[in-house]
């Protein structure tokens, strides 16, 4: 198997200690900034890693997915 990984760096606003605090519309922000880095693929995303990293569950990233999707079509 080959496994092709890619590797994003977001720019948050110093203002915030950590990605746990950012609201839903900076959260998808982000998320979004990945999509558009990634073709619009979700599937390049690692879901549990980014869940983990806005400490929300895995539902509110495909949630959060499917709007950003739903929005720009």
């Amino acid at each position: 198997r080959k496994y092709a990984v890619g590797i994003a760096v977001v720019n948050k606003p110093k203002e915030k200690e950590n990605f746990q605090n950012l609201s839903i519309e900076e959260r998808r922000a982000i998320l979004r900034k990945a999509l558009e880095l990634f073709g619009w693929d979700p599937k390049a995303l690692n879901i549990s890693e980014i869940a983990r990293l806005f400490n929300v569950s895995r539902d509110s990233i495909y949630n959060d997915i499917e709007q950003i999707l739903k929005e720009r079509e």
